[in-house]
């Protein structure tokens, strides 16, 4: 479908749900895990950066654009990504 035809574009709970509600049982239960495996000595920072740093850039916007032109690069954007930081003394 044209970009042009469709009736949102973008994610209509980006907004409206917090952090928590986004993620699945599944990441929370691994998320928890990892705190209590680790006896608290490994802590999890989530962080949501929204478009602001994207691994695939977005497609301009033309008459040509489709929804699946789209939908590529926000599947790709769509990830998780973990970052070993060493505590601060």
């Amino acid at each position: 479908m044209p970009v042009g035809k469709c009736d949102l574009i973008g994610n209509p709970y980006e907004d409206s749900t917090t952090g928590q509600q986004r993620q699945s049982l599944a990441f929370a239960n691994l998320v928890a895990g990892v705190r209590q495996r680790s006896a608290g000595t490994i802590s999890v920072a989530i962080e949501n950066v929204g478009g602001s740093r994207p691994a695939s850039p977005y497609p301009q916007r033309t008459e040509a654009l489709t929804a699946g032109d789209w939908n590529r690069a926000a599947a790709t954007n769509n990830r998780v990504e973990f970052v070993a930081e060493p505590n601060s003394p």
